[in-house]
């Protein structure tokens, strides 16, 4: 009788930790994903606000993103970490050109599709 009141315990118990565990976990990622998507964010903002380029340090206004909770900068180094290439469109939905001059793995085809 407590042998099988022990195991019950013990089937309990890790029942319990695994939910426990996965709430934990889950909720890192979680953040860590709606950070990550919310600093893709701002850098898509900036890329489309100038055009495709990153701005000067000194000339970027972080008023735009006062209300983003992580502390996204523009630095000297901000171009050299991000790979991007640029496809434009019409208002219909048609190639009208492409900027790849950001990324290397990418050809005007490859874009253009």
């Amino acid at each position: 009788m407590l042998q099988k009141m022990q195991k019950k315990f013990i089937a309990v118990v890790m029942l319990a930790y695994m939910i426990l565990m996965t709430l934990v976990v889950g909720g890192i990622n979680l953040f860590a994903y709606l950070q990550t998507n919310q600093k893709y964010d701002q850098i898509l903002e900036v890329l489309m606000s100038n055009n495709g380029e990153f701005p000067d340090p000194e000339e970027y206004d972080r008023k735009v993103f006062e209300d983003f909770i992580n502390d996204f900068k523009i630095t000297v180094e901000t171009k050299f970490e991000n790979r991007y290439f640029l496809v434009r469109l019409d208002e219909n939905g048609r190639y009208i050109g492409c900027d790849i001059s950001h990324v290397a793995a990418v050809t005007e085809e490859d874009a253009e599709k």
